[in-house]
Order: C-alpha cells, then sequence, then structure tokens
C-alpha cells in the first residue's frame, strides 16, 4: 500500500514537473504581425530579460533559429517561407531564459500559429570553409562600446551586411544565413570583430536567387563585387567549397494564414476583468454586472438582458474569483476585430439594416471577409 502511494506521488511529481517544463518553453504572450514594407533589411537582435523582437524576418530564418538549423537544410518548404515577413513581439515567462529555451518557445510559437510539422533527416551537402585570405585578414578589433544593445547581432541591407562584435563561428553562421549553404568556420582566429561588406546582392538570401558560384567577380553592370570577393578584398577571409554533413529539417505541414492571438486577446480579457472590477471599487468607472456561477446559471436569459440594454460587461465569478466574462456584441467587436476597416463596415452595416438586425453570424462574415481583402492585399 505504502509503495502503491508513493508510486502515485511520484507519478503524479513527475506529470506536474513536465507540465512545468512546457509551460516554461512557450511564451507568456506574443504578437506575430505580417511585414509588408518593401525593404529586404531585416532585425534580429540576440533575445534578451525575456523578450524575443525581430523585425521584417521571413518564416524560414524563424524556422532556422527555432530549431536550430540554417535555412539551407531545410526542405519541403513552399516559396512563401522564405518571402513573407514578420514582425515578432514575445514575452517569456521569466527574464532568466536560455538560449536553448528561446529556441523551444519559438518552434512552440510557430506550431500554434502556423500549425507547424516538421521531422528530421541526415545527409551530406555542398557547403563551404571559411578560411584565411591570402594576405592575411583585414578585420577591425569590435568596440563594445559602439554595439549597446546590438552586440553579437547583424544588420542586412540591399547590398550590405553589418556584423556587430562577432567571433569567427558566429560569422560564419551568419554567412550561412545570407548564402543559404552551410559555412563552417576554419580560420581560427580568436577574439571579436565589427565586420562591413558591400557586394551585389545576387546569388543570396537577399534577394532569393541562390548561391554565386566561386568565381563570380563584379563586371560593367555590377560595380559591386559577389560576396565571395568582397570577402577576400574587404575582410581578408576565404570561402572554399567542401561537402559537409547536415542535419535536415523537412517540413511536412505548415499554414500560410497564422491563427489569430487568441493567447494575447485572452490575457487581455482577464486584465480588463481585473481592472474592472478594481474600478468597480475604486468608483472609477461604470460597474459591471457581478454574477456568481450559479446565478449566472439560474438566470442567464435575465442577465443576457442587462448586457444588451445596459451595455455593460457581466463578470462570472466562483468562489469571488472571477472566472469568464461575457461582453456585449458592441464589446465583441471591438476586441475580436479591432481593425479599423472592419469596425468601419460593420458600421455601415448597422446604419443600413439597423442594429437590431445585425446577427453575429453577419459580423462574423464581415470580419472574415474583411481579413480575406486584407490579406490579399498584403
Amino acid at each position: 500500500m505504502q509503495l502503491t502511494q508513493l508510486t502515485g506521488a511520484i507519478l503524479v511529481s513527475t506529470l506536474a514537473l513536465a507540465a512545468n517544463l512546457r509551460a516554461q518553453d512557450a511564451f507568456e504572450v506574443a504578437s506575430l504581425k505580417r511585414n509588408n514594407s518593401p525593404t529586404d533589411s531585416m532585425r534580429f537582435p540576440p533575445p534578451a530579460n525575456g523578450q524575443f523582437v525581430v523585425a521584417n524576418v521571413s518564416l524560414k530564418v524563424l524556422i532556422s533559429y527555432g530549431f536550430n538549423v540554417q535555412g539551407s537544410d531545410i526542405s519541403g518548404d513552399p516559396a512563401w517561407v522564405a518571402s513573407d515577413k514578420y514582425d515578432v513581439t514575445a514575452k517569456a515567462p521569466s527574464t532568466n531564459v536560455s538560449l536553448d529555451q528561446y529556441r523551444r518557445m519559438v518552434q512552440a510559437l510557430l506550431t500554434d500559429r502556423f500549425k507547424l510539422a516538421t521531422h528530421q533527416e541526415t545527409k551530406e551537402r555542398n557547403g563551404f570553409m571559411l578560411v584565411t585570405a591570402k594576405g592575411g585578414p583585414k578585420l577591425a578589433v569590435a568596440d563594445a562600446q559602439s554595439c549597446s544593445g546590438t552586440c553579437g547581432t547583424f544588420f542586412t541591407g540591399p547590398s550590405s551586411l553589418d556584423a556587430r562584435k562577432m567571433s569567427m563561428p558566429q560569422f560564419a553562421n551568419t554567412l550561412t544565413m545570407v548564402l543559404g549553404s552551410p559555412v563552417l568556420d576554419k580560420t581560427e582566429i580568436p577574439g571579436t570583430f565589427d565586420i562591413h561588406l558591400e557586394f551585389n546582392p545576387e546569388g543570396t538570401n537577399l534577394t532569393g536567387r541562390g548561391p554565386l558560384p566561386l568565381d563570380a567577380a563584379a563586371d560593367e553592370d555590377r560595380p559591386k563585387p559577389s560576396l565571395f570577393t568582397a570577402l577576400q578584398q574587404q575582410a581578408g577571409l576565404k570561402l572554399e567549397s567542401q561537402k559537409v554533413p547536415a542535419t535536415m529539417l523537412v517540413i511536412d505541414h505548415i499554414e500560410r494564414t497564422p491563427s489569430e492571438n487568441l493567447r494575447r486577446l485572452h490575457i487581455n480579457c482577464s486584465v480588463q476583468i481585473i481592472e474592472l472590477k478594481s474600478n468597480m471599487q475604486t468608483g472609477k468607472a461604470e460597474n459591471p454586472i457581478i454574477a456568481s456561477a450559479l446565478r449566472a446559471r439560474t438566470s442567464l436569459g435575465q442577465l443576457l438582458r442587462r448586457v444588451e440594454d445596459e451595455r455593460r460587461s457581466l463578470v462570472i465569478e466562483k468562489r469571488g474569483t472571477p472566472k469568464a466574462v461575457l461582453l456585449s456584441i458592441h464589446d465583441y467587436v471591438r476586441l475580436a476585430a479591432p481593425e479599423p476597416e472592419v469596425l468601419r463596415l460593420i458600421g455601415e452595416e448597422s446604419k443600413r439594416k439597423g442594429t437590431n438586425k445585425i446577427t453575429s453570424r453577419h459580423i462574423n462574415q464581415v470580419i472574415y471577409a474583411a481579413r480575406a481583402d486584407k490579406s490579399k492585399r498584403g
């Protein structure tokens, strides 16, 4: 009997620990928005203090980061995985987060929003070794004061690459992302450096047209050199072809349109409920309707009429703790579809038909149609 109780206690503790670990591997709140700017420049600083904030990055870059593979080692992905760009702002449950935890959180975000499903395969593929060019390196030792908040990161322009306080292994990883082929550091150069390169972007991931041949160089129509030539001329480094083992990430399924930010909406609603109760107690705002779960069950019809007639929210409590909120249709539209064009369309329908003739089904149709039109325009 004691052994059975002990086994049960261990099982419960193990399940609780597993649930806690899963919670730690998901962002507490995350906003993911499509970026339709014409520029190819992206911003991907190292996450810090529980904050993960990147701008104008493709899904391929996010997948590469989350699964710790190079973009060239991802297969089965549709073309739009590399072309669709997003801004991501996410907050972890804690400020003390390791790099591996950040990666797992990004994995969870991609799985949740894009229904991403993958598996791994190992194979050899063409890649490059980063070595010192003839004449030696031409590298500027990093200035820590000049890269406040951006140390260890890189920025790309239409035809440029800026690396801030990077070691050679880090720079090789950066080149892997830019070239779309694996690059291994063989320079054996210690220290960190600030590296600026000006080059023709043809054949790099800045244009999405694949890698250039090693002997590609500038011509009359291309005043800037290829990335390979720029590395030798401007940094004293060289790329040499080599077969390298690579773990391939195969995409089995991914959806182009991300699911809505339901977790953020849930948190916002929870915050609003707490604020409503606080405001009710301090007299700062009109009181919401507060009802116990038992009263909500027995008097739902009456409460519904009050929510509609008085334009007030209904907070349903259980043992004094808010558990759910019932909103008027006005508040539902405001929270579920805050886009100005959606609200404008619903407002026009209200004037044309009369608010009392608009059904929830019709409102949802307006929301979905407006979002579909917005997606097509994007």
